[in-house]
């Protein structure tokens, strides 16, 4: 529905870095580890499974996508 997790995840990062007027781009991974932050965060709302689901699954891309940078 939205393309390549990956590359939205890498497009993401580069425009991140760019509005924080850095000098290396935030690799995808890390920014998937970012969302996982957030949904973190969220946990400290009303429960929702949704929250954790989402969670596991950027931090599971997030993994594939760092071992993919070797």
């Amino acid at each position: 529905e939205y393309g390549s997790f990956e590359n939205n995840m890498s497009n993401i990062g580069r425009m991140w870095s760019s509005l924080l007027g850095l000098k290396n781009n935030i690799p995808g991974y890390m920014v998937a580890n970012m969302y996982v932050a957030a949904k973190l965060i969220r946990t400290n709302q009303k429960f929702k499974k949704d929250t954790y689901d989402d969670a596991k699954n950027y931090l599971y891309q997030a993994e594939l996508m760092q071992k993919n940078e070797r």
